[in-house]
This record gives C-alpha cells, sequence and structure tokens, in this order.
C-alpha cells in the first residue's frame, strides 16, 4: 500500500481566523468595526463624490472622516498603532484591492491568480505560478473588493453576467482583470494580468532577453514600411508588451480598439475599449484611420475580423491574436474563422488577407521560464496557400 508523502509545509498555512476584538458600548471584532466603517463611508459618499476626491490625501481624509464617526458612536478607543492600521486596511479595501497590494506594487509580479478567498498564487516573469501566505477574510470580503475595482471600469458581474474582462489602474500599474464568477465557476476565480508602471520599450525587451536588437529592427522596418503585422501568443507571453513597445512606430491619428484598458495609447492616436468588442471596431473605421491596432482579436470573432480586413479604404493593420502558435494551425484556424463570415469565399482572397494585410508574423512564447520571441517572419505563397518563412536575422 502507497503511502502519500506530501509535505504539509509545501503548501502556506491556512490564515487564522481568530477574530481580534476591541471594546467600546459592546465587545466588538476589529473586522466587524472595520465593515461597520466602511458600510458608513459607501452611504456618505456618492460615486460623483469619489470621482472628485482623485488625490491620497483627499480619499483618506473621507476614511477618516467615516472612521472617526463610527468609532464614536461606537465608543471605541484604539491605540495609534491600531487606528494606523485600521486606516491603512479601510483604504486598500476602498480603494486598491485589499491584501493583495504589496504583490501589486511588486513590478517583479506580472500576474496574480484567485481561486476563492484563501487560495492564491502569483508568477514573477516567466516562471512558475507560486503559492502565497496572503488571503481574503472571506469569500463576502474578496467579492466586495472584486466589485469595487470593477466598479471603476464601469461593469459589475452577476448571475446573468458571471465572466468579465475589464481593464483598471492600480497603484499606477494597468492592470487585466478577468472575472469567473457563479454559477459558471464554483467559487470566484480572478486572473490579473499586470503591466509596468512606466511601459517597455523595444530597448527595455532587448535587455530582458525578449527579443534581439535584429529582431527589433525588422519589427521596427516593417511598420515604417507600412507592412500588416500580427502578433501571436498565449495568455501572458508579452504580446500587449510587445504592441505598447511598437507604437512609437506608428502615425498620429492611428486607432487602437482594446478589450480592456491595458495599453498605454499614445496622446495622438484614438483610442477605444468595451465589452462590445465588434462595434468598437467599427466605430474605429469609420475614422479612416491610417493604422488599425486590434489588442486582442480571436479567431471566434469572425465577423469583426472580416469588417476589419474588408474595410475600404484600407487601414494598415496591427493586431494581436490569443490562439495556436504553430503556423500551418494558425493559418487553418485563420482561414475557418474568414470562412464562417463568407462561406463562399475562394481561397485566394483569404491568402490575400494574409500576405497583403498581416503580413509580418510575431510569434511570442514562454520557452525555458522566460518569454521569448521564438519566430519573426512573413507569409509567402505558395500555391493557393501560405507558408510562413523566417526573416534572416
Amino acid at each position: 500500500m502507497s503511502q502519500n508523502n506530501t509535505n504539509d509545509n509545501d503548501s502556506p498555512a491556512k490564515p487564522d481566523r481568530t477574530p481580534r476584538m476591541v471594546q467600546g458600548i459592546r465587545q466588538i471584532s476589529m473586522a466587524a468595526l472595520q465593515e461597520r466603517i466602511e458600510s458608513q463611508f459607501l452611504a456618505e459618499n456618492s460615486p460623483d463624490l469619489l470621482l472628485e476626491a482623485a488625490t491620497d490625501s483627499a480619499r483618506r481624509d473621507l476614511i477618516r472622516e467615516a472612521a472617526d464617526y463610527v468609532m464614536a458612536v461606537e465608543a471605541v478607543v484604539l491605540t495609534r498603532p491600531e487606528r494606523n492600521e485600521l486606516l491603512e486596511k479601510l483604504y486598500s479595501n476602498l480603494f486598491r484591492f485589499g491584501p493583495l497590494d504589496r504583490y501589486i506594487a511588486d513590478e517583479a509580479i506580472n500576474e496574480i491568480t484567485i481561486n476563492g478567498a484563501d487560495d492564491l498564487h502569483i508568477r514573477r516573469g516567466a516562471g512558475a505560478m507560486e503559492a502565497i501566505d496572503t488571503y481574503f477574510d472571506d469569500s463576502d470580503h474578496l467579492a466586495k473588493i472584486v466589485q469595487r475595482v470593477l466598479s471603476t471600469a464601469g461593469v459589475q458581474y452577476s448571475e446573468n453576467t458571471p465572466f468579465i474582462e475589464a481593464g483598471a489602474m492600480m497603484l499606477n500599474r494597468p492592470i487585466r482583470l478577468t472575472v469567473a464568477a457563479p454559477p459558471i465557476s464554483p467559487v470566484l476565480h480572478v486572473d490579473i494580468r499586470l503591466h509596468p508602471a512606466k511601459p517597455f520599450t523595444l530597448d527595455d525587451l532587448i535587455a530582458r532577453g525578449v527579443l534581439t536588437q535584429s529582431a527589433a529592427d525588422t519589427l521596427q522596418s516593417a511598420l515604417k514600411n507600412n507592412r500588416g503585422m500580427m502578433i501571436v501568443g498565449d495568455v501572458g507571453v508579452g504580446k500587449t508588451t510587445l504592441l505598447n513597445a511598437l507604437f512609437e512606430n506608428l502615425p498620429g491619428h492611428s486607432a487602437v480598439v482594446e478589450r480592456s484598458a491595458e495599453l498605454r495609447v499614445p496622446p495622438d492616436m484614438e483610442k477605444f475599449s468595451g465589452a462590445d468588442f465588434a462595434g468598437q471596431i467599427k466605430a474605429a473605421l469609420d475614422l479612416r484611420p491610417p493604422w488599425l491596432v486590434l489588442d486582442e482579436i480571436r479567431l471566434d470573432e469572425w465577423a469583426a475580423m472580416w469588417a476589419a480586413l474588408s474595410a475600404q479604404p484600407r487601414p494598415n493593420m496591427l493586431w494581436t491574436f490569443r490562439g495556436a502558435t504553430h503556423p500551418s494551425r494558425f493559418r487553418a484556424a485563420f482561414s475557418m474563422a474568414v470562412r464562417r463570415a463568407q462561406p463562399a469565399i475562394e481561397q485566394g482572397l483569404i491568402v490575400d488577407a494574409l500576405v497583403e494585410q498581416l503580413s509580418v508574423v510575431a510569434v511570442l512564447a514562454r520557452r525555458e521560464s522566460a518569454l521569448r520571441l521564438i519566430t519573426l517572419g512573413e507569409w509567402v505563397r505558395e500555391g493557393d496557400s501560405v507558408v510562413l518563412k523566417p526573416f534572416v536575422l
């Protein structure tokens, strides 16, 4: 009979749920006091007032006012360290991401995964996911914070809309939240993609080994010569990061459509974002931009994809795709997507779309615990089909 050799020390210890109590008119736990103050704060402050309180000091003043009122009503007296700790937790819960703030502040961390209140993991760079010994108080605590963060993007999850993708700013970092809630997930599941506070340049990506100087020169040359480009890769391999680094090679008045607010779009470009991705693409095309940037289009969004490819006048294209990184598989998936939009289309027109509008291909992937540009090439006609021919770098 085999024995279970799992080492309990391999996983973080579960949180201590023993309540901390303080004395006032009645005995009350610190958690209950915090919840009481948060409720008072939200009752006192309308969304418009909270938007006006844009500075750190203004927000903290509002929190202190609510905290002082509740503690006076409850006759609670805290020591200075206890009060400071309480105010910091209130600020973190009401305006940030609660217990995750220290991880969001760490620029080395680029991904956080939450599976319920006490199953949290982080990723540093291209490394493996690591369990962390940080927890939310309970599922309600997690839900409240997620909903507050989502509210800054103007969205909320519910039983009718249990899946949400949205962008937000947290501690001066663009973040992307993918939320799956009941009934499609047994617990509240959140994936957080974290981008650097200062966008990476191509030089930064070269220094980090993501791409070579020769590859960077080729990418820049392609864009300056109005060659359409696709950046392909799975989740979390740096597609948006590379896209952001390429903006300086595009002309002003280009149109940028993003699924969530992750990109640092230059002020001279037109930015579109929102849940209606297809509608945002149409609005962008109506401007007749010199370049149409899409982050990220998926091959199951065939109608929006074909509308962009067949637009007149035809803009230059710079798109990111989430999907297969093997050229033949991607080509097949792309062809099937176009045929869903145009069932009777000739194969030659699909080839034309790849060769003429999305001719340059940059493929990103995770290799040996690092993010890498693994393929850089161009689509070349071969009869009625196309093959990806790598550039000589």
